[in-house]
């Protein structure tokens, strides 16, 4: 499972390349090696993932997505702005969702050696009080790429769906197999369930079983009861699990 990083970001530095041809994306210029080594000596980048430093050579970040913003030097990745936890972790916001939440890139470590998997953190259940203030996303929300090719490769597909579909009258540009169609994820990214981190339809099951508890212990007997079998449902879906 060691990453080859040259291999995957020729594929996506190609995908790139041919949607800012097509005016679909319209990525900042990456910055040079001797810079990154330059800013991590002058403000502490020591943590900067190799990978995640290999590809802002490539790219500088892209905003404006359908899923949200593409992070660069100066604008998201800047370890000043990290909570505490995150900094002590080794994860580095790489993402945006648009709706306060993060796709993170972390350190992995596995007897394989370690790995740097790309997850979402979901604002909405991991944030804490520490210190009397609010530290968002504490917790992994789930996978969603066991390296950062493949991330980059599902959003840049993500928004060539997303451009092909939204003048339509239909909802047919929501309606896209990344992250969550357990089947072409599999197919996509076949590392995705060796990193031993839950994925996004494990995830979602979870959530369902959760309610259920909290439905139980509030005394609503038959809403919990049908919301357990919705969740074990959705546990043994081989497809899509919404």
């Amino acid at each position: 499972m060691k990453l080859s990083y040259s291999d995957f970001f020729a594929k996506v530095v190609e995908l790139l390349r041919a949607l800012t041809e097509s005016g679909i994306l319209e990525p900042k210029p990456g910055i040079t090696h001797d810079f990154i080594e330059t800013i991590d000596a002058e403000e502490d980048w020591q943590m900067l993932p190799p990978p995640l430093a290999e590809w802002l050579t490539y790219c500088n970040g892209i905003f404006g997505m359908s899923f949200g913003d593409l992070y660069g030097y100066g604008e998201g990745i800047d370890y000043d702005e990290l909570t505490s936890h995150w900094k002590q972790r080794h994860w580095t916001p790489i993402a945006g969702d648009g709706c306060g939440s993060y796709y993170l890139m972390i350190k992995h470590e596995t007897r394989e050696g370690t790995l740097y998997p790309v997850v979402f953190a979901d604002h909405e259940d991991s944030v804490i009080e520490e210190n009397g203030e609010n530290q968002l996303c504490n917790r992994i929300s789930y996978l969603v790429a066991s390296d950062l090719p493949h991330f980059l490769e599902a959003i840049f597909r993500h928004q060539e769906h997303y451009e092909q579909c939204r003048n339509r009258d239909d909802d047919e540009y929501l309606d896209f197999w990344w992250p969550f169609d357990k089947t072409k994820v599999r197919q996509f990214d076949p590392n995705i369930e060796k990193i031993g981190i839950i994925t996004p339809w494990a995830a979602n099951a979870r959530s369902i079983w959760k309610a259920a508890e909290l439905l139980l212990q509030n005394g609503n007997r038959e809403e919990a009861r049908q919301s357990f079998l919705r969740a074990a449902e959705e546990a043994r879906k081989p497809n899509r699990t919404y």
